[in-house]
């Protein structure tokens, strides 16, 4: 299922460092890792999972130079995700240290890199293409560099593009003003319960005016539009890793989207694939067409 919209990444991209742990260490305590492993995360994991079920995907985010830059642009080459950035010299990538849990349960610590800094001057050197899908993370907006930015490129060079927002973990460190201009603007704003809830009690939801999507696990999501709120169900798995799982759905939804779904057929799609996703290890692991299709999880 092919679609002429492309998804344009402004996600930053990391490296994650994963330590497969018992539980948390206490304060000052220490645990054994069963496992430690580096792969690609952050944004990357939204572009996969859209790449794979055939949505074009292009990366805009800054990247350095260093290990951690070289592991992300091989990352992107390998999925077949165009890079429509050039390398910055001044410093490497960044890194998030991921512990991850039997039950599926990550915690993470953020070292930022070069994809915190990045600069109007480049981001405006691609022209956006009028029915792209521009995907911002709250991580981004939440920096003291990258928010100004971001909210300068949204203001002055987003127009007829439809901004994709998930406003991610660290919602309350944005800028209040920035975050309900972008609430406003969002297409599509996708949340997880708990950001969801943080946006209620800060009285932020008054901001959105289009779609929001609130995600909730394995008891699905919930579609609010104008026309009022619906829930949509997700398939029974049993998780090994949520890490990337709501980038997973965000990818599948705007694959959907972009191939002119409704919102509802689209969440409901992005449901399975973030199923199968946490069935997996690692943080860009969307499934294909074919795999949703040989699942038995999706029923069209």
């Amino acid at each position: 299922m092919q679609s002429k919209s492309r998804l344009v990444g402004l996600g930053s991209i990391l490296v994650d460092e994963v330590f497969r742990v018992p539980h948390l260490p206490t304060r000052m305590g220490d645990v054994v890792a069963s496992e430690n492993y580096r792969v690609v995360g952050g944004g990357l994991n939204v572009l996969v999972a859209a790449t794979r079920l055939g949505l074009s995907s292009a990366y805009l985010g800054a990247h350095g130079t260093g290990p951690n830059s070289d592991a992300i642009r091989s990352a992107l080459n390998s999925e077949g995700i165009e890079i429509l950035s050039l390398p910055r010299e001044e410093k490497d990538s960044g890194s998030c240290l991921t512990l991850l849990e039997p039950d599926g349960t990550r915690t993470f610590v953020t070292a930022p890199g070069i994809e915190s800094e990045p600069r109007l001057a480049n981001l405006i050197e691609t022209e956006l293409q009028a029915d792209d899908y521009v995907y911002i993370s709250g991580y981004d907006l939440g920096y003291p560099i990258a928010g100004p930015v971001l909210g300068q490129f949204i203001d002055e060079y987003i127009r007829e593009q439809k901004i994709i927002f998930d406003p991610g973990p660290l919602v309350a460190d944005i800028p209040s003003p920035l975050l309900a201009e972008v609430l406003r603007r969002a297409e599509v704003t996708s949340c997880n319960i708990s950001e969801y809830q943080y946006l209620l009690d800060a009285e932020f939801l008054t901001h959105v005016r289009r779609n929001l999507v609130v995600r909730n696990g394995s008891e699905g999501a919930a579609v609010i539009t104008t026309a009022g709120p619906k829930q949509i169900p997700a398939p029974s798995v049993i998780a090994v890793d949520s890490t990337g799982a709501g980038d997973s759905h965000i990818g599948a939804m705007l694959s959907e989207l972009a191939a002119g779904a409704t919102l509802e057929n689209a969440v409901y799609f992005a449901n399975v694939c973030a199923a199968i996703s946490v069935t997996r290890f690692g943080p860009a692991v969307g499934p294909t067409r074919s795999e949703v299709a040989s699942s038995g999880l999706y029923e069209t």
